[in-house]
């Protein structure tokens, strides 16, 4: 059955709320008579409510007052270090040579030309000079040999990454895929380099024509190079480096793409020592081939003539 008899302090606030009533009427009463009585024309009084907050008592009012400490983890950002931005502009003036063969077309599409299209993928190997057993009657080459140490002023203590270039499927799909470890694991590698430093091209003492430039430009865009050391304006001839992930300078990038629009009857040609760009990160990859093959870019006998031999050898 429901108790419907107010608790004890119920009915005590009720009786004091009675008691406030009759007061509070006695003395509006009392103020009421004692006015005097105002002009028709006077305005009406503003009345302005007020709001009355119900008492708190003293005990919630002491738990109110005790202060709270909270402890909050202090937080730290660090900010990332400044990604080196590619100039868009450039004072270098570059020359350009006629190719003895131009087979190419479509070059910024070719898998040949272009690394980003072809692709490549990080493993782990060797951080070191290797040697291959190279057949007798094919020796590297010591009369005119490439030397990679060149183009960011590198040694064996720089080499800090190994890649694989993927094959590419001509026949079937027409797309990149994996390529085998043999006979090469590396086909590209990382050197490390500072970002704004500047870049050179791999040096050779054998001019590619007349003028004395040691390279042709057969690709570039403003990430990647590639530099042809024969005067064939095709892959499958001679020696061909491609510079990838560096910021290519842009007058040379600029004079390629319009050489390349005309017909590639022209092609920029760079001399020895010429700065072609600068690096973008902490490495730039190096991807070597010999008549069109991928070679591995750590052999010490084919691109690191000018470094001295380890005391052993991983390979």
């Amino acid at each position: 059955m429901a108790d419907h008899f107010r608790p004890a302090r119920s009915r005590l606030v009720t009786a004091c709320a009675a008691g406030l009533g009759v007061f509070i009427f006695s003395l509006a009463f009392t103020v009421l008579v004692s006015t005097p009585a105002r002009a028709d024309t006077d305005p009406p009084p503003t009345l302005v409510p007020r709001v009355y907050l119900p008492a708190i008592h003293s005990s919630v009012t002491a738990a109110l007052a005790i202060t709270h400490t909270i402890y909050l983890p202090v937080l730290t950002h660090q900010l990332a270090p400044p990604q080196y931005l590619c100039s868009d502009s450039s004072t270098a003036t570059w020359g350009a040579m006629r190719p003895l063969q131009s087979y190419i077309s479509g070059a910024a599409g070719s898998p040949d030309l272009n690394m980003n299209v072809r692709g490549w993928y990080a493993i782990d190997e060797f951080l070191g000079f290797v040697r291959y057993p190279y057949p007798p009657d094919e020796p590297p080459d010591t009369f005119h040999p490439l030397y990679l140490s060149n183009v960011a002023g590198s040694n064996v203590s720089s080499f800090v990454s190994t890649y694989q270039v993927n094959d590419w499927d001509w026949l079937g799909c027409n797309c990149g895929v994996p390529r085998s470890p043999s006979p090469y694991a590396v086909t590209m590698l990382g050197l490390h380099t500072t970002p704004g430093q500047p870049l050179h091209i791999a040096s050779r003492d054998l001019p590619v024509d007349p003028a004395g430039f040691t390279a042709m430009v057969l690709y570039a865009d403003a990430g990647q190079l590639a530099l042809k050391y024969t005067a064939e304006d095709r892959v499958d001839t001679g020696y061909l480096v491609h510079l990838v992930n560096l910021c290519v300078d842009p007058n040379l990038v600029a004079l390629y793409q319009r050489l390349d629009a005309e017909g590639r009857h022209w092609l920029p040609a760079v001399f020895f020592g010429s700065v072609v760009g600068t690096a973008q990160d902490s490495e730039v990859g190096v991807i070597v081939r010999d008549c069109g093959s991928f070679l591995d870019p750590r052999s010490r006998q084919d691109w690191w003539q000018d470094q001295p031999e380890p005391a052993s050898w991983r390979r």
